[in-house]
């Protein structure tokens, strides 16, 4: 019995594997769904309703260090 279950572990492993790649290798062709830029929701939230009224720490960080 034990080898029975063995054995469709291994098919089921193996099937997997195939399904797998054939779709990898479908999707080579496709564009990405991914955008390129990273999206922040909240950012974006708080960009959209109250203006950016905050700079960028490497701005910040840049303009203390020459006051230095």
């Amino acid at each position: 019995m034990t080898d029975l279950f063995i054995a469709l572990g291994l098919f089921v492993c193996v099937a997997w594997l195939i399904v797998r790649t054939v779709l990898m290798l479908v999707r080579i062709g496709a564009p990405d769904d991914i955008p390129s830029r990273h999206f922040d929701p909240i950012a974006d939230y708080v960009q959209q309703n109250y203006g950016r009224h905050f700079q960028d720490e490497s701005q910040a960080v840049e303009q203390q260090l020459r006051k230095l």
